[in-house]
């Protein structure tokens, strides 16, 4: 291979569409560096301009979730070279029967109603897929380059394989090569032997196996790279290096991407740019949470400085004005409290940011987070059971993560969380304690998704199925019909979800089903519960609307103390040691949590005790409930002023006097 080889990398459907690659963005910046010509080719733009950008982010956002490989599925006729009405059919008879056209809570964004709906959208963009290769196989060809590279997550790996084989079909000098997160360890290892349009598979991080590879076929050198496996020796030699010193990176390079898209549509609603700031998962390390397939051989926790983190923050929001910026983290790195944080709090344009966390947080880290305009996090909740929490070895308590999405109201930091049920072992009783909890929480964020667990690659639970109580682990259903022509034994290789049996029966969906109802109308009717209270001092009164007649509570000064010391989650002996008096002693204190626990003001597990209420001030009631209030006030009336109504009455005018004229 010359000195003047040329790489273009690829973005193939069904990738993420609304925001550039983050693996195109370093490799191309890097490549540069290198002195290496190079483009970034983004398909994903070309192809959502053939079928339209609301059918594109059906496939690649929606309902049919991931697992059920529908991008995978509309280009495998154009790989495979065959068209089966019989194998059509029967895939949409496994959607159907998964319940993929259900109007649930994971429906996700162009959400098909109907298998009808889905098959007349289905034929449409199939419909386009030949000409697309072809036309793409030409534009590729055009470029002249010596080396193609396919990033491949989610649901492109078809379709990249598809557009590799034409290429090598009209140029077989052209090397191949793949990498992303379809790619890792033995599925790269599967790809390499099983496509042989593939010349090499980068398994692992690229950031410097990627450009070795280049430099090595420029100088017609062996490559043999760590993390690369070669379709004549698919073993690598040895695993990719990871990066440490990630502040050593190039700034990644978007341009291509947003010059590709002012091409084909205006900006559009929900674009962002990625942003990195740290690798891993450091809690991961420690203890790898039993369902997680994240990070399957780069765990190691790595991250930026806060320096370099700002520059490439700061060149990122200048380059692209317009659009908002994206986080790819998997968990926020604690020690950005100290630096990196206040240094956002501190900018004199604020740039909107979302983290990842883990649920712990004080409540002074959310305040330095809201502080720092990161204002939406995703922190890891997934249950809200002690003993469901301890399966995952999620490391938080139930009353961790219910304080953290409590602090979240009040202080204007919108939690997105999930909740998972269905692990090996877990308590039935669990989920009806759960239901039981679901009234008295549901003034809080309720869970953006809910649904049963999943079975990843590289997860605790994939890795020793027996050791944590499944069996009969395997594919899932879609790779038979995606990859029927292959072996099972290859399918296997090449798959990253997968469906299992309990090795001891579990009625999930039985035990399941309560839950899933009173979670399904917390989401529903969210904006029309509250429970909050305004702080006076001397006293504090609380409003609560969790039911269908709002209640309102008073709590002397005392007892006010006690709520607001409970702000965070406090044992018994706690609570007694800071109040018991010669006037009030421990057994008074003792009752009198108990009759707030009665009242549904406090919370009570494991022995210890957490205030619900939302405090008053930033947070602020919907126009809902304010409507209700107001309602509940009107029919009540304002009451004489030694009336016990007429004080609420004029807190709440207090709170939002606009409401309340």
């Amino acid at each position: 291979m010359t000195k003047g080889a040329r790489v273009l990398l690829a973005s193939m459907p069904f990738g993420p569409l609304l925001s550039p690659s983050i693996a195109l963005g370093l490799l191309s910046a890097a490549l540069t560096r290198d002195g290496v010509d190079n483009r970034s080719r983004y398909f994903t733009i070309e192809f959502a301009r053939r079928i339209g950008l609301e059918r594109y982010v059906a496939v690649s956002e929606g309902n049919p979730r991931s697992h059920m490989l529908v991008g995978e599925w509309l280009f495998r006729d154009a790989l495979f070279g065959t068209s089966d009405k019989d194998a059509i059919d029967g895939y949409y008879q496994l959607l159907a029967s998964q319940g993929c056209f259900d109007d649930g809570p994971n429906a996700g964004r162009g959400h098909w109603k109907s298998l009808e709906a889905f098959a007349r959208d289905a034929e449409a963009i199939r419909n386009q897929v030949e000409c697309f290769l072809d036309e793409a196989t030409v534009e590729v060809l055009e470029f002249e380059p010596t080396i193609v590279g396919f990033t491949s997550v989610f649901q492109q790996h078809v379709a990249s394989l598809a557009l590799a084989q034409r290429i090598k079909a009209a140029d077989r000098s052209v090397t191949v090569v793949f990498g992303g997160a379809n790619c890792e360890d033995v599925m790269g290892r599967e790809l390499v032997r099983q496509f042989p349009q593939v010349d090499f598979v980068v398994s692992g991080e690229g950031d410097a196996a990627f450009p070795a590879l280049v430099r090595a076929l420029r100088a017609g050198e062996p490559a043999e790279i760590p993390g690369v496996f070669h379709r004549s020796s698919p073993e690598a030699v040895g695993p990719a290096a990871t990066i440490t010193d990630l502040d050593a990176l190039p700034l990644p390079a978007y341009d291509d991407y947003f010059r590709q898209w002012a091409d084909a549509f205006p900006r559009t609603e929900g674009q962002s740019i990625p942003f990195e700031t740290s690798r891993g998962c450091w809690w991961g390390a420690k203890h790898h949470c039993t369902f997680c397939g994240l990070n399957g051989t780069t765990m190691a926790f790595r991250s930026k400085s806060a320096g370099r983190a700002m520059r490439e923050l700061e060149f990122l929001a200048s380059s692209h004005p317009d659009y908002s910026v994206s986080v790819v983290d998997n968990i926020l790195d604690m020690r950005f409290f100290e630096d990196f944080i206040p240094a956002l709090a501190a900018l004199e344009k604020p740039v909107t940011l979302f983290y990842e966390v883990k649920a712990n947080l004080t409540k002074a880290q959310v305040r330095a987070l809201r502080d720092a305009n990161i204002i939406e996090i995703q922190p890891g909740i997934e249950s809200l059971h002690d003993s469901v929490l301890r399966l995952m070895k999620k490391g938080v308590s139930a009353l961790q993560n219910l304080q953290l999405l409590k602090w979240c109201a009040e202080l204007g930091v919108r939690p997105h969380w999930n909740l998972i049920w269905g692990f090996p072992r877990e308590n039935p009783g669990a989920y009806e304690e759960m239901t039981r909890l679901v009234p008295q929480i549901r003034h809080l964020e309720a869970p953006a998704y809910y649904s049963p667990i999943r079975l990843d690659r590289f997860s605790p639970n994939f890795k020793e199925p027996r050791q944590n109580g499944l069996r009969d682990v395997k594919p899932f259903e879609s790779y038979d019909i995606v990859y029927g022509s292959l072996s099972e034994a290859a399918r296997r290789n090449l798959a990253y979800y997968f469906q299992f049996q309990y090795s001891s029966p579990q009625d999930v969906e039985s035990y399941s089903a309560p839950l899933r109802a009173a979670l399904g109308e917390w989401q529903r009717n969210q904006h029309e519960y509250a429970f909050f209270f305004v702080d006076k001092g001397d006293r504090i009164v609380l409003f609560d609307l969790r039911q269908l007649d709002p209640r309102i509570l008073a709590l002397d000064s005392v007892h006010a103390e006690i709520y607001r010391f409970c702000d965070s989650a406090k044992s018994a002996d706690q609570i007694t040691a800071a109040f018991a008096t010669a006037d009030m002693p421990e057994k008074t204190v003792r009752e009198d949590l108990d009759r707030l626990v009665r009242e549904g003001a406090l919370l009570a597990s494991q022995g210890r005790y957490l205030s619900l209420a939302v405090r008053a001030g930033t947070y602020s009631p919907s126009a809902e409930v304010r409507q209700r209030l107001l309602e509940y006030f009107r029919k009540n009336g304002e009451g004489n002023k030694e009336d016990e109504l007429s004080l609420p009455l004029r807190e709440f005018k207090s709170v939002a006097p606009e409401y309340a004229s």
